[in-house]
């Protein structure tokens, strides 16, 4: 029975007896709202928890989860390095009701030892429902076993789309017991994609996409002095330049680019591809914050609070009990949305403390949404073979081997004149216009004087395979060369010629943004939001103009080109 006076904690410290209930509290007053009795006690597992000193019975995790789609529940878990249970509960702001319980009791069976120190959350089947990725197994939304793959227990877990050219989520970790080593999966199907073993407790893993020069995310393992691509082949030892340890703790988003950055024993460090080396950007340690975790040098908390999409880093400081909110100072070009606006970022947060912390990560490959590569863009000019073309982009496109590219820069309101700046870093920024060429001289056929202005050397693009429409007057810019080198030069003209490429000043504000177009297409208002304009009446987009591939949070859309209120789980 429940004694209210009793003491039910054991000589070692543990709580080994009695009854164990789970409450809610209300937050601004602290009051009891209901409580309900713990699905687990500790008596209930006594012969499956592992050892008799009440610590691995004392192994909890807890996250949230939509296991119906539409609203979030609270998982609770128990046990991980042999049996395990794990419960779901719904609360309506007066009842708290469990919705499932799983309960793994049989050796080597359900979840039998193939917990981690985390879990993870994540719609890994597109169903719209959320399924929990409990280490080295998984449970589907329902609480029945998804998978297993008998790889056993380990310390580091993450959830995410690492690979762009598998479909659906992968999920990477390392193991404590043997085969040892590290996986990357199919997080729906547990199917291995990678697999190394190693002779012991592989301790520490992570992974996020460092290098711009490789498509994917990279991954670290401390069996291991290789960085890794997402195909598990190894492109350099990782622990160069700046970093000096080995904890291999957080990833973040950090500098302004959509490439992950490395959080760690309080500083961030920025992987640099061409040097195979790390470059410090940040130290917290000056404001007098420390980490948490002893060895995993943990942030108490890290996510994006401020919604400019990069990521805070929160720390304790002892001299004064203060919360720090470390944020970065980096301007970015990339307009990216809420990060909480994913709901598995968001869930994220929510499991990012249980047992050893972990890092968030999205939905979504950041870098693969934002980023294509010109390659197929190239067109051919006829006379010296060499790809020309000219193209307003929305995302952030990588500049194949062998191709130069210039974007526009300085647009002057006294000559119009728009001079184009080279790309040397192998990404083209977002929302700009841009030229390209492909390897060899810059080629172009010549082009009779504008009759407004005098120009020497007036140049234009190539043939186009399409045929731009005479109309109204319209304002342009035509490729010149001159003293101010290759650019844009600002015309008026009542008809345009067949096959000439102009920019396309979309407001009367030269401040305003500019869109270099094949054809004269009419700006809409979702091309102002910055949707591409082939997918004007296609796709689903965010309200902040950002086509996705899947619907991860209920809200509303625009899809097809029309307002839509998604539930969650809608794809193209």
């Amino acid at each position: 029975g429940d004694d209210p006076m009793a003491s039910y904690i054991a000589e070692n410290g543990h709580i080994m007896s009695g009854p164990e209930y789970l409450t809610v509290f209300d937050g601004p007053s602290g009051a009891e709202v209901v409580t309900t009795k713990y699905h687990t006690s500790y008596a209930d597992g006594a012969s499956v928890w592992g050892d008799e000193k009440g610590n691995r019975s004392d192994r909890y995790l807890a996250c949230m989860a939509y296991l119906d789609g539409e609203h979030p529940s609270a998982v609770f878990a128990r046990g991980y390095y042999r049996g395990a249970f794990v419960g779901a509960y719904d609360f309506d702001g007066e009842n708290l009701t469990l919705r499932w319980l799983h309960k793994s009791v049989t050796k080597d069976a359900q979840l039998w030892g193939e917990g981690a120190h985390s879990v993870t959350v994540a719609d890994v089947d597109f169903d719209g429902k959320d399924e929990i990725t409990y280490g080295s197994a998984a449970l589907d939304d329902d609480g029945t076993l998804l998978y297993r793959t008998g790889l056993h227990h380990g310390d580091a877990l993450h959830t995410g789309d690492f690979d762009p050219d598998h479909e659906g989520l992968e999920t990477y970790m390392v193991h404590e017991e043997s085969p040892y080593g590290y996986d990357m999966r199919d997080a729906k199907t547990g199917e291995l994609l990678v697999h190394v073993t190693a002779n012991s407790d592989t301790g520490r893993g992570l992974i996020g996409d460092f290098d711009d020069a490789h498509d994917g995310s990279e991954f670290m393992a401390s069996c291991s002095e290789s960085l890794f691509d997402c195909h598990g082949k190894a492109i350099c030892k990782w622990q160069e330049g700046s970093v000096s340890s080995s904890s291999l703790n957080y990833r973040i988003y950090w500098d302004g680019d959509v490439f992950d950055e490395y959080n760690d024993r309080g500083h961030v460090d920025k992987w640099y591809s061409a040097t195979h080396s790390w470059g410090r950007l940040l130290t917290y340690y000056n404001n007098g914050s420390s980490t948490i975790n002893s060895t995993k040098y943990n942030p108490n908390i890290q996510a994006d609070f401020l919604g400019d999409w990069r990521e805070e880093v929160v720390f304790y400081r002892t001299t004064d009990n203060a919360l720090i909110i470390n944020a970065t100072t980096i301007p970015s070009y990339y307009k990216i949305p809420f990060l909480m606006d994913d709901r598995q970022y968001d869930e994220a947060i929510v499991w990012q403390n249980v047992g050893y912390n972990q890092p968030p990560h999205l939905s979504y490959d950041l870098t693969s949404y934002f980023t294509k590569t010109l390659s197929a863009e190239l067109q051919n000019d006829g006379s010296q073979g060499n790809g020309w073309g000219a193209y307003y982009t929305t995302a952030p496109m990588r500049v194949p081997e062998g191709t130069r590219v210039y974007y526009v820069t300085n647009l002057s309101a006294s000559d119009h004149r728009a001079a184009l700046s080279e790309v040397t870093n192998g990404v083209i920024l977002p929302n700009q216009a841009f030229v390209f060429y492909g390897a060899g001289d810059i080629a172009f056929k010549p082009a009779a004087t504008p009759s407004t202005t005098t120009v020497s050397n007036l140049l234009t693009g190539s043939e186009r395979a399409k045929d731009v429409k005479s109309g109204a007057v319209r304002k342009t810019y035509t490729l010149q060369k001159g003293e101010y080198g290759v650019g844009f030069y600002y015309v008026e003209t009542a008809s345009l010629k067949a096959n000439e490429p102009y920019l396309s000043i979309l407001s009367t504000s030269l401040d305003s943004e500019y869109y270099l177009l094949e054809d004269p297409v009419a700006a809409s208002a979702l091309t102002t939001l910055g949707a591409d304009a082939e997918g004007l009446n296609k796709g689903i987009y965010t309200l902040q103009g950002v086509r996705v591939l899947k619907v991860s949070k209920p809200g509303l859309y625009v899809v097809n080109g029309k307002l839509k209120l998604c539930k969650g789980g809608e794809t193209e």
